[in-house]
């Protein structure tokens, strides 16, 4: 199941501004439905899931990036 939803998620238009991205959509929609399926519900839990996790994902795709710890303030 895992690689055929990598596969999906590598065929969505990504509609971002290249060059001020850091993660493939690919990356990031494939992270926030493992963290969902583990019981996160929001963008720092997905966060959160995505660096204590980063080895398992790589597995599936690059996230050459890694993850910043760095918390943006909204509002």
């Amino acid at each position: 199941m895992v690689p055929s939803a990598c596969k999906l998620f590598t065929g969505i238009d990504d509609p971002r501004v290249v060059g001020r991205i850091t993660h493939s959509l690919a990356e990031i929609l494939f992270a926030a439905l493992c963290a969902t399926l583990c019981g996160f519900g929001c963008c720092d839990g997905y966060a959160q899931f995505a660096r204590a996790k980063v080895d398992f994902l790589r597995r599936y795709l690059p996230y050459e990036q890694g993850f910043r710890i760095k918390r943006r303030a909204y509002g």
